[in-house]
C-alpha cells in the first residue's frame, strides 16, 4: 500500500482504524499545501513591544494595544476601543479621545429687552364712554424706525366697576429712539383693532379709549415677531461633532432685534472649541442655526430675522447621545458602529460614530457573548444562542433566533472567512453564511471545547484560534482552502491577529511573526492501515520512506512499536518490522523538520506465510 497524500488533516472523531488514508491521529505543525508531509515555519521576533490585546491600525500605520481585554475596529480611519468598563475610545493621531460631546446640561433664559421697557397703565373714567366692565386686552406694538423691526407689549385690564365708560391709557418707553411709531389695538370680538398711532416724541404716550366698537384696521403680526424658544449644543469646529441640545428654553412672545438669549455655561471639554445657537418660532418650524459664538457664559443678543436664518443649518444633533461606559464587542456594519453591554445591543447613528442615541438598542435574553456581520444582517450570540439582526438601518432592524443550542463562547473566535461567518460555540468551530449553522469540527474531531480562547484570525482562507494549554497556549487551524482540514500548531502565545497579510501573536509582551523563520519541528501519526479488514492476520516485512531532511521515523504494529529509525538526508530507506511482525494493523509516526514523500509497505495475509 502506498501513501503518497498527507493533507487530510487531524481526525480524532472516529477510531484510528476508520480514518482515511490522507488523514491523522497526530496532525501537528504540518504544510498541508503540497501534499506531501511537510513542517510548517516557525516565528521570528519582530522587537515590538506590545500590550497583549493588539491590533494594527493601517490608517496610522502603527500597532495599538492594551493590557486590558479590549476589542478595536477600525472605521473610516479611527479606529474605535472598547474594554467592557471604560467608555468607548476614539484613537488617532497617537490620542485616545472621548467619543462625541456631552450636551448642555441647563436650558437657557430669555427676555425681551424692548418690551420691557415699555409700560401700560390704565385709568378708569366713568363719565364719557360705551366701554363694558369686564376684560378689556390691549396691545401696544413699538415700531423702530430706523430698522422697521416691532416691538409688542400686552396689557389687560380687568374693570371693578359695575359698569366701566372708559380707560385713559399710558404709555411710557425707554431706550427707545425718538421718532419711532407707537399703535394702541384692543381686542373686539376675537379680533386686535387700532385705537391709535402716533410718533414718539420722548414724552409719554396718553390715549382716552371710549368706543368699544372701534373701526380700527385689524393688527397684523410681523414675520419677525412671534413665539420662539431657543437650544444651544457644544461643537468642535474641527471635527464637526456636535453635542445634543440643551433643553428648550421657555417660549418668549417677542419681536427678533429685542430677544436676550442667556445663562450658557461653557463647556469644559477640551474638543469644544464652539457654542451653536438654535431658534424656533415665527417663520421657522424647525430649530435652525441662529449663530456661533465663543464657548463661554457671555449672553446673546438675538437680532436674526427669520428671513435670514430660513437657509441656515437645521438642528440634526438632537439624538447625538454619547455611547455608554462599559460596552465592549465593537464591531461596524452599514456605516454604524455596534456594541454590546449585558443583554443589550447598542448602535451608533448612521455614518456618525459618536453619536449613540438613548433608543438605539436591542433587548436580549441573556447577555451577549459576540457580535459578527454577514451579507444579510448582524449576527448577535448568547452563550448558547444566535440571533440574526435583519435590516441596514435602525428603522428596519428586525431580530430573529437562528439558532438555540449553538452559541459562542467568546467574541474574539469571531472572524469572516470563504463567505461564512466563523466562531466557536460550546460544541466547537461553527460557520453560517447567514443559514442554518455548521458546527465544522464535529465530522473530525466531535465535540470540541477550550478552556479559554485567546483570539483568532484569518490568513490564506485559514481559520486560526489561539487558545489556552496548561503550557502557555496554542493555535488549532481549520485550513477552507483544501478540503477543509484541520490542524494542530505549537505556537506559544496569547492572542493572535492578521494584519498586512501576516500572522502575528502575542509573546511575553512581544510581538511576534508567526509561519515564518526556522521550520517548526512537525508530529504527524496515521491512522491504523488495515488493508480493507481489520480482522485478517498478516505479516508486515518491509516499509519504504521516501524522504529529505531531518526525521524520526516509528512503525507501530496492532499499537505496540516494532522499530524506530532517525533519517537524515535525501533518499529512500528500506525499514524492516523487527521485533513484532505479524498484527491486524500497522501504523506509522513521524516528528522532525524533513519531509516524507511516500511510504509504501506490504502487508501478506496470514494464509500466505
Amino acid at each position: 500500500m502506498r501513501l503518497d497524500d498527507f493533507s487530510g488533516g487531524r481526525n480524532t472523531r472516529v477510531t484510528p482504524s476508520k480514518i482515511g488514508p490522507t488523514e491523522a491521529q497526530i496532525y501537528t505543525n504540518i504544510d498541508n499545501t503540497s501534499g506531501a508531509l511537510a513542517p510548517l515555519k516557525g516565528h521570528i521576533d519582530t522587537g515590538v513591544t506590545i500590550g497583549r490585546w493588539f491590533t494594527y491600525f493601517y490608517a496610522d500605520n502603527q500597532w495599538v494595544s492594551k493590557t486590558v481585554p479590549s476589542d478595536f475596529v477600525e472605521y473610516r480611519d479611527h479606529l474605535y476601543v472598547t474594554d467592557g468598563v471604560s467608555e468607548l475610545l476614539e484613537y488617532k493621531n497617537n490620542v485616545y479621545s472621548q467619543l462625541g460631546i456631552t450636551g448642555p446640561a441647563a436650558q437657557l433664559t430669555v427676555s425681551d429687552m424692548k418690551s420691557n421697557n415699555v409700560t401700560i397703565t390704565g385709568v378708569p373714567n366713568t363719565t364719557v364712554g360705551d366701554l363694558k366692565s369686564g376684560t378689556l386686552r390691549y396691545k401696544v406694538v413699538v415700531i423702530d424706525f430706523l430698522t422697521n423691526l416691532k416691538v409688542e407689549k400686552d396689557y389687560t385690564y380687568v374693570s371693578a366697576f359695575s359698569e366701566l365708560l372708559s380707560i385713559n391709557l399710558t404709555v411710557a418707553l425707554s431706550t427707545f429712539t425718538p421718532g419711532c411709531t407707537v399703535e394702541i389695538y384692543r381686542e373686539v370680538s376675537g379680533t386686535y383693532k387700532q385705537l391709535m398711532s402716533t410718533t414718539w416724541l420722548g414724552s409719554n404716550i396718553v390715549y382716552s379709549d371710549t368706543v368699544y366698537n372701534t373701526l380700527g384696521v385689524a393688527y397684523t403680526k410681523d414675520v419677525n415677531s412671534g413665539v420662539f424658544s431657543y437650544v444651544y449644543t457644544y461643537y468642535n469646529s474641527a471635527t464637526g461633532v456636535e453635542s445634543k441640545p440643551s433643553l428648550p428654553s421657555e417660549e418668549i412672545t417677542a419681536s427678533i432685534g429685542s430677544i436676550k438669549v442667556e445663562s450658557f455655561i461653557a463647556s469644559t471639554d477640551a474638543q469644544v472649541d464652539t457654542i451653536r445657537l438654535y431658534r424656533i418660532g415665527g417663520l421657522l418650524t424647525s430649530y435652525t442655526l441662529i449663530a456661533t459664538i465663543d464657548n463661554s457664559n457671555a449672553p446673546y443678543i438675538d437680532s436674526v430675522v427669520d428671513t435670514v436664518a430660513a437657509g441656515n443649518q437645521i438642528l440634526d444633533s438632537i439624538d447625538n447621545d454619547r455611547p455608554l461606559a462599559g460596552m465592549k464587542y465593537i464591531s461596524e456594519a452599514y456605516a454604524m458602529l455596534f456594541a454590546a453591554k449585558a443583554d443589550k445591543l447598542y448602535f451608533s447613528a448612521i455614518a456618525k460614530p459618536y453619536a449613540w442615541p438613548a433608543t438605539n438598542f436591542i433587548d436580549f435574553d441573556s447577555d451577549i457573548t459576540g457580535i459578527g456581520s454577514i451579507s444579510n444582517g448582524i449576527l448577535v450570540f448568547t452563550l448558547y444562542k444566535t440571533y440574526i439582526i435583519i435590516g441596514t438601518n435602525p428603522d428596519e432592524f428586525s431580530k430573529y433566533l437562528l439558532s438555540s443550542s449553538q452559541g459562542c463562547v467568546n467574541h474574539n473566535t469571531i472572524q469572516f472567512v470563504d463567505n461564512n461567518l466563523i466562531w466557536v460555540s460550546s460544541d466547537g468551530i461553527c460557520a453560517t453564511s447567514g443559514g442554518q449553522i455548521e458546527v465544522l469540527s464535529l465530522d473530525k474531531l466531535g465535540k470540541l471545547s477550550f478552556f479559554e480562547t485567546y483570539g483568532s484570525a484569518v490568513l490564506d482562507n485559514v481559520y486560526y484560534l489561539n487558545y489556552y494549554t496548561a503550557d502557555g497556549g496554542s493555535i488549532i487551524a481549520f485550513d477552507f482552502r483544501y478540503n477543509r482540514i484541520i490542524k494542530d500548531l505549537t505556537l506559544t502565545g496569547k492572542m493572535i491577529v492578521a494584519k498586512k497579510d501576516k500572522l502575528y501573536q502575542y509573546f511575553n509582551k512581544t510581538l511576534r511573526q508567526l509561519l515564518v523563520g526556522s521550520s517548526l519541528s512537525m508530529r504527524w501519526k496515521s491512522g491504523i492501515l488495515t488493508e480493507g479488514s481489520f480482522t485478517t492476520l498478516k505479516t508486515y516485512k518491509d516499509v519504504f520512506i521516501r524522504y529529505s531532511g531531518d526525521l524520526v521515523f516509528k512503525l507501530y504494529i496492532d499499537g505496540i512499536l516494532s522499530n524506530t529509525i532517525t533519517l537524515s538526508g535525501n533518499t529512500c530507506y528500506n525499514l524492516k518490522a523487527t521485533s513484532i511482525r505479524k498484527g491486524y494493523g500497522i501504523e506509522f509516526e513521524v516528528t522532525g523538520t524533513g519531509t516524507i514523500y511516500e511510504i509504501e509497505y506490504k502487508a501478506l495475509g496470514s494464509q500466505n506465510e
